[in-house]
C-alpha cells in the first residue's frame, strides 16, 4: 500500500532523474535488478512500479558497483545485502580484489556484432568463447548481452592467439584451472571470516592476505614455470 505522504517516482521518472549522472541507466536495467531482488519497488493499484527516495539511493549504489567498479553481479548482491545489515560495510576490499587492469569511464558497452567487428572475431567464434567459459554469463542476463571493456580485452587476447594458429579449445585448460583455483580460494576465505569478530580487524587481515597471496601465486608460478615450461621451450 502506497503512503500518500511519501514522495514516489515512476520507473521513467527515476531514469530521467538519474540520467545526468548515470547515462547508461535504462528501464530494462532497473527491471532486471528487481528480478534479481536487488530492489523491491512498491506497486500502485494499477500495477505500476513506484520507487521511494531510498530506492533511488540504492540504485545509485548498484550502478556505482556495476558500472564504475566493474564488480560482477554475485558480488554486487552480496554487498547490497551486507549494506542492508551494516551501512558502514567497507567496500574498498572489493575494489582491491576486482579492480580492472584498465578502465575507461567513457567506454560504451557493445552489442554482439559490434564486439565481433571490434575484435576481428566471427559471431561463431564469439559464441564459442562464451560456450567454453572464457566469458561466463551471469544468471538472468539477456541473451543479447552487452560486452564490457574487460570482455573486449579477453576477446582481443583470444583473437591474437587464434591468429598464431591455435584454436580456442587449446586454451580451455585456463578456464578449468581458474574455476578450480577459485573454489579452493573460496574455502580459504571462509576461514578468513573466522579470524576475528570485529570488522576493522578482519579488514586489516584481508588486506594483508590479498597482498601476500597475489605475490605468492606469482612467485610459485615463476618457480614451477621456470622448471616445467622452461624445459619445453629450450628446444623451441
Amino acid at each position: 500500500m502506497i503512503n500518500s505522504q511519501e514522495k514516489w517516482s515512476s520507473i521513467g521518472e527515476v531514469v530521467e532523474k538519474l540520467k545526468g549522472e548515470y547515462q547508461k541507466l535504462t528501464k530494462s536495467m532497473i527491471r532486471f535488478w528487481e528480478k534479481e531482488e536487488l530492489i523491491t519497488p512498491t506497486r500502485s493499484q494499477g500495477g505500476h512500479r513506484k520507487y521511494t527516495e531510498q530506492d533511488v539511493e540504492r540504485m545509485k549504489i548498484i550502478v556505482d558497483l556495476r558500472k564504475k567498479r566493474y564488480l560482477p553481479l554475485p558480488v554486487v548482491k552480496h554487498i547490497i545485502h551486507r549494506l542492508d545489515q551494516d551501512p558502514t560495510y567497507d567496500l574498498q576490499i572489493f575494489d582491491e580484489v576486482f579492480q580492472p587492469e584498465d578502465f575507461d569511464p567513457n567506454f560504451q558497452p557493445m552489442m554482439r556484432n559490434q564486439a565481433a567487428e571490434e575484435t576481428g572475431l566471427t559471431i561463431e567464434q564469439l559464441n564459442e568463447v562464451e560456450r567454453l567459459g572464457f566469458l561466463p554469463r551471469e544468471e538472468g542476463t539477456n541473451p543479447d548481452r552487452l560486452f564490457e571493456e574487460d570482455d573486449l580485452q579477453v576477446l582481443h587476447l583470444l583473437k591474437e592467439t587464434l591468429d598464431l594458429g591455435f584454436v580456442l579449445a587449446d586454451l580451455r585448460f585456463y578456464v578449468d584451472d581458474i574455476k578450480t583455483h577459485i573454489k579452493n580460494e573460496a574455502e580459504f576465505w571462509k576461514k578468513v571470516r573466522k579470524t576475528t569478530s570485529t570488522t576493522g580487524g578482519r579488514n586489516i587481515i584481508i588486506r594483508k592476505l590479498l597482498n601476500n597471496t597475489r605475490r605468492l601465486r606469482s612467485l610459485i608460478y615463476r618457480k614451477y614455470g621456470g622448471q616445467e615450461i622452461g624445459s619445453v621451450l629450450e628446444n623451441v
